[in-house]
């Protein structure tokens, strides 16, 4: 990781701040005093505030001094007062406050999380609450806890309450969030876990960071009582996920910044060479792009510019201006002393998965490194910058600008020849790149352009004469096509075709030609080239400046099981009358119970429409696993369609044989027949 500039923002010294957090689309920042919430333009990085909102004198007597808030979308900000009261403020386009409203809460406010369209409050004694946005209390739940304590940190994820207490313990617990008041008492499910300070939920809802109270950071995956918990690093005091949940970002005590691969559980720092007190950091986050870290303290705010390895993930190379260090099991290699001497400043670092490889570029050229001959060797390519370089398809490829005439390049680098093989004319600087495989995907000042790396060459595939204004965008490599998500719109790249406008985020897996779209408006899935409208919205939770959006998936918290797919036959009855894409759909989703469920819907509307063909014709394709699914429509549907399933089944004398555990329930079926 590889910072190239900083810019300090001094803040109010007469009114410190309590907490400065951007907004989830990172055009915002807001900083929280005890009297005041100030909004600033995060791009501009001016300290005028280009809003300031203060409680009238008789309601901030009422109300008493702000303690923290907590973005809730990107226009909207909850923020507590010391006499628990829960402010919500909402801004336009241009930053300026334009509606405010307020709900007493009747109790000592210990936590709090926004999710969807309600808020989640934690009172003593320990009690959780559910407020609509419009201050309507829809649910309230007594936590039967061992001893009392109060709730200290508090997430919700797919109606299921993720706690820590302030005794150090961690919890779960099922949450409801309903149109009709819901008011209980719960059981929590406690974890192993202890000594908690903090958590925070990946962006997809499938693994927690947990700071300790130590400063030990871990992560654990499959919450269950029993799960182990990792530990990835110590002397930690703040953390973040990437907005992909792909790493892990940590502050240490000492000011280092560690980047975490949680999958393989790589890990580097760097250490910031800035007059800073790390201890009175107050807020820790990373731009969508990982292009900026920004450090929050009481009178001021430090905006980081950090060097990307390919515009849209960090590098996982810790190297300064003046030395590089590739950590690897086999061993730790610097970089090329002998050109640091002659003065080539370090811009940019890359290595291959293994290390064997590793390019650094300077202000002149590039050193390549090669494991097998162990020594490095000088390019010198009249380059007057380096933009990004990241490793692909057994290539490294860079972004650089021409030393005689300033012009940019896409530069396709040989580590076996040690020279550039292929050169590539770009129209502007590039604003993102992204890439899939051979793919590449590169967005500049004036243009959008594809590439396939191929045979030492980079190819052009498409080119679109569209400006790309924003430091944000994504490839997707997919059954529907190349999309790229730019600007917040979502495109089939190869065509001219037009998914949706206004995304804020889309869910994809690889297994699944389904791909989930989340717009300002509603959910939708794209699957064969069809976009259908979600009659429910996905999951939403907000991580630390981050808006994270997934689907329920099926997993364990504590002793709940969470629902998973809900949307399946929302999704499937679209396709009644095309069997062979309801089932390539199917196929994704078939390997748990819920899912079964689901499907079972869709034979059901295959019998009210009279569609029995085209129900026997997908059937048909499903060979070894049709008992299976009959089976379950047979016990799960009412009796009126149980003749006609009956007649679609194995003989009864077969049912039995495969299906031994459900001979009493066949018995009774079969007599009736």
């Amino acid at each position: 990781m590889f910072v190239y500039g900083f810019q300090r923002v001094k803040l109010d010294s007469k009114n410190p701040a309590i907490l400065c957090r951007r907004s989830l689309d990172d055009k915002f920042t807001a900083c929280l005093t005890s009297k005041e919430l100030r909004i600033l333009n995060s791009i501009t990085l001016s300290d005028k505030p280009l809003a300031t909102f203060r409680l009238p004198d008789e309601k901030f007597k009422e109300y008493g001094d702000f303690t923290t808030f907590e973005w809730t979308s990107n226009r909207s900000i909850m923020a507590l007062t010391k006499n628990h009261v829960v402010s919500i403020l909402s801004i336009n386009e241009y930053g300026t406050f334009v509606n405010s409203s307020f709900v007493s809460i009747n109790g000592e406010i210990t936590a709090c999380c926004a999710v969807d369209d309600h808020i989640a409050v934690a009172l003593a004694g320990p009690v959780i609450q559910t407020i609509t946005l419009t201050g309507d209390v829809v649910g309230e739940y007594n936590i039967q806890s061992d001893d009392g304590a109060a709730i200290n940190c508090l997430k919700i994820v797919d109606e299921v309450a993720l706690m820590s207490f302030e005794n150090g313990k961690f919890a779960t617990a099922q949450i409801h969030f309903g149109g009709v008041f819901e008011s209980r008492s719960i059981k929590v499910n406690y974890t192993m876990f202890n000594n908690t300070k903090e958590f925070i939920v990946s962006p997809d809802s499938m693994a927690l960071s947990i700071l300790h109270s130590n400063g030990v950071l871990s992560f654990i995956t499959n919450l269950t009582p029993s799960t182990p918990e990792i530990k990835l690093v110590k002397n930690c005091i703040r953390s973040v996920w990437s907005s992909r949940g792909s790493y892990l970002f940590a502050l240490s005590h000492e000011g280092d910044i560690i980047i975490i691969n949680y999958k393989n559980r790589s890990k580097t720092k760097t250490k910031l060479e800035l007059d800073f007190d790390p201890n009175s950091c107050t807020a820790f986050e990373f731009s969508w792009d990982y292009s900026q870290l920004i450090l929050s303290f009481p009178t001021e705010l430090i905006f980081v510019d950090i060097a990307m390895t390919d515009l849209y993930s960090p590098s996982l190379v810790f190297h300064t201006s003046q030395k590089v260090i590739f950590g690897c099991e086999k061993s730790v290699i610097e970089g090329p002393k002998e050109l640091l001497s002659r003065g080539f400043t370090i811009k940019y670092a890359a290595a291959s998965p293994d290390y064997n490889y590793i390019v650094i570029a300077g202000k002149r050229g590039f050193a390549y490194y090669s494991a097998e001959k162990d020594k490095w060797v000088f390019s010198a390519d009249r380059l007057n910058s380096c933009q990004s370089i990241w490793f692909q398809e057994g290539y490294f490829v860079a972004i650089a600008q021409e030393e005689t005439d300033n012009s940019w390049k896409l530069l396709l680098l040989s580590p076996d020849l040690i020279t550039i093989v292929h050169t590539v004319n770009l129209d502007s600087p590039a604003v993102f790149v992204n890439h899939v495989e051979s793919k590449l995907v590169l967005g500049t000042k004036k243009s959008i352009e594809l590439y396939f790396i191929h045979k030492q060459k980079i190819n052009l595939v498409e080119k679109h004469n569209l400006a790309c204004r924003l430091s944000n965008g994504a490839l997707y490599d997919f059954s529907n096509g190349i999309l790229t998500l730019i600007d917040g719109k979502l495109t089939v790249l190869c065509s001219d075709e037009k998914i949706a406008d206004n995304v804020i985020t889309i869910f994809t897996t690889q297994q699944s030609p389904i791909i989930f779209i989340l717009t300002e408006d509603n959910s939708y899935v794209y699957v064969h080239k069809r976009l259908i409208t979600l009659k429910k919205k996905f999951v939403c939770e907000m991580i630390v400046g981050v808006c994270a959006f997934s689907l329920a998936s099926r997993y364990k918290v504590g002793e709940l099981k969470l629902k998973r797919h809900p949307f399946l036959a929302n999704i499937l009855m679209e396709f009644l009358d095309e069997p062979q894409k309801l089932y390539s759909i199917s196929m994704t989703f078939l390997s748990d119970a819920f899912s079964l469920v689901e499907f079972v819907k869709v034979i059901q509307a295959y019998f009210d429409t009279g569609k029995t063909d085209k129900m026997k014709a997908l059937m048909a394709r499903f060979d070894t696993s049709k008992s299976h699914l009959l089976l379950a429509a047979l016990l799960l549907l009412p009796e009126k369609y149980q003749p006609e399933i009956v007649k679609m089944m194995p003989n009864y004398d077969m049912l039995i044989k495969k299906f031994p555990q459900y001979g009493e329930q066949l018995n009774e079926i079969y007599q009736q027949k």
